[in-house]
């Protein structure tokens, strides 16, 4: 009964992506390949249509190297920035990510994989131009934990082992019981696969699996650090940043747009991904104010080199001229030396907080009468206003044409624990003293009645 429930979720998988415009085919029944192969090298000759350079593509997708880690990030590398061919000099690309249509999008289940002493069938794997870049494992529909769990170990350990070409070229999982879904990546404990927003597999096929989305994900929301470690993005965090972007993209009167539910952490990185690859925003440069609070910033931007493909520039004072599609920190400490450095550029997004705890009352004060006295003292447009009360309305007019987009405050966690452990350690000195003085006030009253009944009987 087991197996056929297992049946009907797989069959159920691949109508809802066959209704999405896959191509859907048995694995059983597929024709001119081996157990070894795990390409579909019609597929991908079909796409790269032109054999002179198709036998080096497929040398190089196939010469992959022998770690899997490694592999992966060769190949995440590979899809982003397309395979460099030495006869043509020129990088060839693997997916069409501005034409979903020209690519070829394909779910095969059951498919028969050796490479080694077993055999393996994965449940659905979906191919995207020949190449297998999405594992599926599905287990009975039971309402239990411990389903996910056991398809986690069959394909983290079982399949991993025995058949592990196939996680080469793997982005990430997904395991499913049809009442609930994960997805991550192959060395992620489950603890860190994601949900998309609704735990139903259905709800999770039909938004994930889109075409366009399924492209939008894989081009700028699997982050990879320098050194291979790759996380997801939930599905929450993917509408938010989107939504960010659709703000920008609508937003004629230079509004400021706050940055909801992106977590200051590899999250915050993706945001500058989608920032950069969006096709509106490619002549658009970026600034980001941080304080001296921001050291995480740093310490991430600069392992994600790979992932962003640039190298940010930190800039001791807000530059006027600034070059396309660069992304720039600025100290808010180094702002406050030089307060007037002002800009009209149209082509600018200035990322700032919400709050910077740096920022004394004093300093505050100082700053405005330095901007105050400037521009008096010059023929420029004065963009100092009385009624201005917050440094964001000054960074504001600084940048009057630019795109302003401020960070929520977050909630310091870290402080808040501290607090609850020194109330705790508190509460256990006070119950320790209180155990203490019971102990020698119960000892002192036995002392007593023990001397009593000697006495008496004495």
């Amino acid at each position: 009964m087991g197996g056929n429930n297992e049946f009907r979720l797989e069959s159920y998988a691949i109508d809802v992506l066959k209704q999405k415009g896959y191509q859907y085919s048995f694995g059983q029944f597929l024709q001119g390949r081996s157990f070894s192969e795990v390409l579909l090298l019609k597929d991908l000759k079909k796409f790269l249509s032109n054999p002179y350079i198709e036998q080096e593509v497929i040398y190089k997708l196939k010469n992959l190297p022998y770690d899997v880690s490694s592999a992966n990030a060769v190949v995440w590398e590979y899809i982003q920035h397309g395979i460099w061919i030495d006869s043509i000099k020129q990088r060839i690309p693997l997916i069409d990510f501005h034409n979903p249509e020209n690519n070829c999008f394909k779910v095969i289940n059951q498919l028969s994989i050796n490479t080694g002493s077993n055999t393996r069938r994965p449940d659905v794997i979906i191919y995207i131009n020949g190449l297998p870049l999405i594992i599926f494992e599905l287990k009975t529909p039971k309402k239990r934990s411990y389903i996910l769990h056991q398809a986690y170990s069959q394909l983290t350990h079982t399949y991993l082992r025995d058949i592990p070409n196939i996680f080469k070229y793997a982005l990430f999982l997904v395991i499913s019981n049809g009442y609930s879904h994960r997805y991550g990546t192959i060395h992620n404990e489950i603890k860190h696969w994601h949900i998309w927003n609704n735990r139903y597999l259905n709800h999770f096929l039909w938004e994930l699996f889109d075409k366009q989305i399924l492209l939008d994900y894989i081009k700028n929301f699997i982050y990879i650090t320098n050194q291979n470690h790759t996380n997801l993005i939930s599905g929450k965090t993917y509408q938010s940043i989107n939504s960010i972007i659709n703000q920008i993209l609508n937003n004629s009167n230079k509004e400021k747009i706050p940055i909801k539910k992106v977590n200051p952490n590899y999250e915050s990185i993706t945001l500058l991904k989608k920032l950069t690859n969006t096709k509106q925003l490619k002549n658009y440069s970026i600034i980001w104010f941080i304080d001296e609070n921001d050291n995480w910033l740093n310490n991430l931007l600069s392992i994600s080199t790979k992932y962003l493909n640039t190298y940010p520039i930190i800039a001791k004072e807000v530059l006027k001229n600034f070059n396309t599609n660069q992304i720039y920190l600025t100290n808010i400490q180094d702002y406050f030396v030089s307060p007037t450095l002002i800009t009209n550029s149209n082509n600018l997004i200035c990322i700032s907080h919400k709050k910077y705890p740096s920022i004394k009352h004093n300093s505050w004060i100082i700053w405005k009468i330095k901007a105050l006295l400037k521009f008096k003292n010059t023929n420029k447009v004065t963009y100092y206003n009385p009624h201005y009360r917050t440094f964001l309305d000054y960074l504001h007019y600084s940048f009057p044409n630019a795109i302003h987009l401020v960070e929520q405050s977050h909630k310091n966690y870290s402080k808040v624990l501290k607090i609850l452990l020194t109330i705790l350690k508190g509460f256990g000195y006070l119950l320790l003293f209180i155990l203490i003085m019971a102990a020698a006030s119960g000892a002192k009253g036995n002392y007593r009645r023990r001397s009593t009944r000697y006495r008496k009987r004495w």
